[in-house]
C-alpha cells in the first residue's frame, strides 16, 4: 500500500483489525492470507495467496452475462 497511508495512525489500526479478521477466514472462496505487517520500507502489505485468473474489475469489463454473474453470486 502507498507507504503515506502508514503514517495515519487510525488507517494502520483498521489495517490491522481487518487483517487479523481476514487470517482467520477459511473458505475455499475466499483468498488466504498468509501474512501482514509493515515493511523496512514502512509500507504496509498483505501477504496472500497467488489465485490465477481475472479479478472483478477485468469481468465487469469482460461484461459478462447476467446468467453468469448469477452463477458466480451464491459463491
Amino acid at each position: 500500500l502507498d507507504a503515506r497511508l502508514s503514517r495515519d495512525p487510525v488507517f494502520v489500526e483498521r489495517f490491522v483489525r481487518e487483517a487479523r479478521m481476514l487470517a482467520r477466514l477459511s473458505h475455499p472462496n475466499v483468498v488466504a492470507l498468509h501474512d501482514f505487517g509493515s515493511a523496512a520500507s514502512g509500507r504496509l502489505f498483505f501477504l496472500m495467496a497467488y489465485v490465477d485468473g481475472a479479478n472483478l474489475r477485468q469481468m465487469i469489463r469482460a461484461k459478462i452475462s447476467p446468467a453468469e454473474a448469477l452463477a458466480l453470486t451464491p459463491q
